[in-house]
């Protein structure tokens, strides 16, 4: 069903029913807004100025999204029609919304509203990532301008759906994995964000420009400011100085020396900065995460003189390999195990602590 009518008065119509519309930055993906946005309910009139909204998953409406991330594919195209074709197999036209994203590649979004409400999950992948996600409660979608009226009025008529027929697109989602990724828990998040993200990556968003470098920092200046520029990114620590008190969401120079990547983005969008939400920061930067390495045995490794090989880390890891446990040998008639972890425990108040000192004073002189 599509209305005639101005992109403003389309917003109207559908905040009056229940969808929520959030302010998203000119030029960015994320929303210009305080933190708590999510509770506050927009108005049209607050949108007046945003050429893209951001339209709320989950919510009153229990919208659900299938995101078609065709950059990570090899066949982008392919994926594209293939993804049609499999939500034609379970969808008549008025029970879903189709939305072309803003990629270059030209990403699709299929938007639905659920007799339930459903949570986010990534169902298929390939070597590159993902390309097929579930986006529901507690995220948004970013409707752009040139496809948000079209939008707009047809999720003023959009039908709501069985949640079970959605469970069933998602099983099918699933069959399209070409290559499930193992998750390297062993990365370290924050490096890798520092590593693989450029500050004009972080700066050039929120209007800032690369005024001039010398041989130490890069300089940066922020939109509306008349000093020469606002702060600087040195060329050894690879951190920012901010020298514009008028940020009030960055820290002064004179009160934290530098900032880290990291820190800078989410103080620029609104994210805690005590609790940096990194593992996200990751995935919406779509990094690449080194695989983990498996571990190859060789015969080397299982060595004879009754101590562990160097990649088992707990005795129970070396009896699910098929070996038997090393003999037990310690310290204190065998009281501190020297090649596995002891546990030491007793009520509260007998002296526990007391106990462990005189232990390790005996150790200390070489006594036992």
């Amino acid at each position: 069903m599509v209305h005639h009518g101005s992109t403003d008065s389309l917003r109207d119509v559908v905040i009056q029913m229940g969808y929520k519309l959030w302010p998203i930055k000119n030029g960015g993906k994320r929303p210009d807004a305080p933190p708590g946005y999510k509770k506050t309910t927009y108005q049209a009139s607050d949108l007046k100025n945003y050429r893209r909204v951001g339209l709320e998953q989950g919510g009153e409406h229990k919208l659900w999204t299938l995101d078609v991330d065709v950059k990570n594919h090899h066949d982008p195209q392919s994926l594209r029609e293939e993804a049609r074709a499999l939500v034609y197999d379970h969808f008549n036209e008025g029970e879903f919304i189709e939305k072309n994203t803003a990629s270059a590649q030209k990403g699709l979004h299929f938007i639905f509203k659920s007799s339930e409400l459903l949570g986010t999950s990534k169902f298929a992948h390939t070597n590159k990532g993902v390309i097929l996600e579930g986006m529901g409660e507690g995220y948004y979608i970013v409707i752009y301008e040139e496809d948000q009226s079209r939008v707009l009025a047809e999720l003023a008529g959009l039908k709501e759906v069985d949640s079970e027929r959605i469970k069933s697109l998602m099983d099918d989602c699933i069959l399209r994995d070409e290559k499930p990724r193992e998750y390297n828990y062993e990365v370290n998040h924050f490096e890798l964000f520092n590593n693989q993200v450029s500050w004009d990556q972080i700066l050039s968003p929120h209007g800032y420009t690369h005024v001039k470098e010398d041989s130490k920092f890069h300089y940066w200046k922020r939109p509306g400011t008349k000093q020469p520029f606002s702060g600087k990114v040195s060329k050894e620590s690879d951190r920012y100085f901010n020298w514009s008190t008028s940020v009030g969401e960055l820290p002064h120079a004179s009160s934290r020396k530098s900032l880290d990547k990291a820190f800078v983005y989410c103080a620029l969008n609104h994210l805690d900065v005590e609790r940096i939400p990194i593992r996200k920061m990751v995935e919406d930067f779509n990094l690449i995460i080194p695989e983990k390495k498996p571990i190859k045995l060789k015969a080397k490794d299982f060595i004879k003189d009754g101590s562990l090989p160097p990649f088992i880390k707990t005795l129970g890891e070396y009896v699910e390999i098929g070996k038997e446990l090393p003999p037990i040998k310690g310290y204190f008639d065998r009281w501190i195990s020297s090649n596995a972890v002891t546990m030491f425990f007793a009520p509260t108040g007998v002296g526990k602590s007391i106990a462990m000192m005189y232990i390790s004073e005996l150790a200390q002189r070489y006594t036992s």
